[in-house]
């Protein structure tokens, strides 16, 4: 039986992790990965908080940003945002590395993500290369490097000020469990960020 990715796969963690991380006066979140937008929906009646949200999708729905995150990180004002959420079926590794990138990150931004890994296969070799890891030497032995996509990605984090990431796992897969394919979590922009 065949796990499938959906726009609400473990939706409970899901909301649960981000109530547990709601910032204290006005919330401003920009959705990456918007969908429906059920999570922050589901966040705000759960809540009864205000909660602004500017939400981008690749696909056509009402009141989102139709489009690329990826092109449209760099252009956009980050500093409107006091959450950004990263809720990605693979990675969100190329969108968080834009948002450092990005001048107008601030400190003390909470980033979400959803940081799946369902299967062998390699990780993007960018993820690995910002950590040390050549290509040659994934060339070398590819299977040595093929589990480093999740280690490699809080490196990178940590590279860049991040202090702490709080994490909720997701450990089933096809009634199976103990395969770590799936972490749900945030962390806090530091002031060293870049």
């Amino acid at each position: 039986m065949k796990s499938q990715q959906t726009d609400n796969s473990h939706f409970s963690d899901k909301v649960l992790i981000r109530v547990q991380a709601l910032p204290i006066g006005t919330i401003n979140v920009l959705e990456l990965f918007a969908g429906q937008g059920l999570i922050w929906k589901a966040v705000k009646s759960r809540t009864g908080r205000t909660i602004k949200t500017t939400r981008i999708d690749e696909k056509k729905i009402s009141s989102t940003i139709r489009g690329d995150n990826r092109k449209i990180i760099p252009n956009l004002d980050l500093s409107m945002y006091n959450i950004i959420d990263c809720d990605a079926y693979g990675n969100p590794y190329e969108q968080i590395k834009l948002m450092f990138e990005n001048k107008t990150l601030k400190s003390g931004t909470i980033v979400h993500f959803t940081f799946n890994r369902a299967g062998p296969g390699m990780p993007k070799r960018s993820i690995l290369t910002n950590i040390g890891i050549g290509k040659h030497m994934v060339k070398k032995c590819p299977t040595l490097f093929s589990s480093l996509a999740y280690p490699a990605f809080l490196e990178y984090l940590r590279k860049n000020g991040v202090k702490r990431v709080w994490e909720v796992h997701n450990d089933t897969v096809g009634g199976k469990t103990g395969r770590r394919i799936g972490i749900y979590g945030y962390f806090i922009v530091a002031k060293d960020a870049r």
